[in-house]
Formats: structure tokens, C-alpha cells, sequence
């Protein structure tokens, strides 16, 4: 009798046990599930804040540029394969300014962010109101220089307000670009990283040819010297949770 009581309390045991974990499986609890859950709906999130479509004169596909997560030793980062149909032609990667509740911008100096490819690349750089709004030009030029051998190697590159022009899209900007962040900060700004093609200049890649471009670590820095920021603030790290 006493070998059958026993035997019906390992039995009952192991039935709770297989009900636990027909509920979570992989023997995770209820609350490591939601945070494994929470985790990817941020990471994915995070690279879906950010579009690709081609620039103005640029007839490539659009379906042929893709925004996609890479992993760089742990690291997460956002894989961009770009192509444009026309020397000195880009295509538009840009993504909204997170603005709820609203944040002033111009409490920053410059943008900053990390970008890798073989070889030079050029990039225009913009802050702008949305739907052909105010659009300021921060930089358009050689923003990376890459190695003789083509290996692949990250650069950091930061671009200062104070070099900023109005592009004359769209109505006219009123002041400087961080007087402007400031007094128009209740409307949601969007941001530009576009990759320009420049064969000519002997960029990376040709006229209608994939091109890989990998970024991470994108947002402002405050310090009156790009080369040595007092602080920079991420918006989008694309690490992996």
C-alpha cells in the first residue's frame, strides 16, 4: 500500500510537471516566455522604424532594396543592400525621430553614426519635416573612406549642425538647424542616411549593382568638436535583447 501511495505521488508529480511544460515550452517559466517575447517585437521593431525607396531619378527596383538585422560578433546590427540606377543617384534610408512625448533635437551639436563598407561611399545627410516639409542638409560628401585592401572595417562618423544648409525643399528654414529644432519641435522629424552611388569618384560598386552597406549606433552627440563629443545619445543601437 505504501509502494502504491508513493508511486501515485511521483505519477501525479510528473503530470504536473508535463502540464507546466506543455504551457511554456522549453521549460521556460510564463514570465521569461514574455520577455523573450518582448525582446523580439523590440529588435524587430527597431528595424522598422527605418525605409528604403529610390532617390529622385534612381529607377532601380524597389523590391531589390532590403533593410534586414545582421549580427556582428553578438552585436546586433542593420544590413542595408541599396543599388541605384545612375551615377550620382541615391536612394532615400530614412526613418521618423522618436517624438512622444516631444523632444527638443536641437539640444544637440551633430548627428553621428557607424557605417561599414569596403570602399568610399558618399552620403546625404538630412533632418526634415515629413511630406515636403523643411528639409536641412546636414552634409553631402565623402562621410567614410574605406581600405586599399577592401576589408570591411567600421567608421564612426559624426557631421556638426553648424555645417548644415538649407537644401530649398520645401519651405524655408527659419534660423539655424538647432534654432529650428528647438522652435519646431512639436512636429516629428524624420532623418536621411541616403548612400549616393559615385562611380566617377571611384565609390563602392558600379550602376545597377547590389551594394552592402551595414550601420549601427545612429543618433546626436553635444560637444563643440565632432572628434571628441562631451556625449552622444543612440537612438538606434539594433542590439540584440
Amino acid at each position: 500500500m505504501k509502494k502504491a501511495v508513493k508511486f501515485l505521488s511521483v505519477l501525479l508529480a510528473l503530470m504536473v510537471s508535463m502540464a507546466f511544460m506543455v504551457g511554456c515550452p522549453n521549460g521556460t517559466t510564463d514570465e521569461e516566455e514574455e520577455k523573450e517575447k518582448e525582446g523580439d517585437k523590440f529588435v524587430k521593431g527597431v528595424l522598422t522604424d527605418w525605409h528604403i525607396s529610390p532617390g529622385y531619378e534612381n529607377t532601380v527596383d524597389p523590391s531589390s532594396l532590403i533593410i534586414e538585422g545582421a549580427t556582428e560578433t553578438s552585436n546586433g546590427v542593420m544590413k542595408v543592400t541599396w543599388s541605384s540606377s545612375t551615377d550620382f543617384r541615391s536612394c532615400e534610408l530614412y526613418a521618423l525621430l522618436p517624438n512622444n512625448p516631444v523632444y527638443d533635437y536641437g539640444q544637440y551639436d551633430g548627428i553621428t553614426f557607424k557605417v561599414k563598407l569596403p570602399k568610399s561611399s558618399n552620403f546625404l545627410l538630412l533632418l526634415r519635416n515629413p511630406d515636403g516639409g523643411t528639409t536641412v542638409k546636414i552634409s553631402e560628401s565623402y562621410t567614410y573612406k574605406g581600405r586599399d585592401d577592401a576589408e570591411l572595417i567600421w567608421v564612426t562618423v559624426r557631421k556638426p549642425f553648424a555645417d548644415a544648409e538649407d537644401s530649398g525643399w520645401g519651405p524655408p528654414l527659419t534660423g539655424t538647424l538647432k534654432e529650428w529644432l528647438t522652435a519646431d519641435k512639436a512636429i516629428q522629424k524624420q532623418i536621411n542616411l541616403n548612400p549616393i552611388l559615385n562611380v566617377e569618384g571611384n565609390g563602392e560598386g558600379g550602376v545597377n549593382t547590389n551594394i552592402v552597406t551595414f550601420f549601427d549606433d545612429i543618433g546626436f552627440y553635444k560637444g563643440a568638436d565632432p572628434e571628441s563629443p562631451t556625449s552622444e545619445d543612440f537612438i538606434w543601437t539594433f542590439d540584440i535583447e
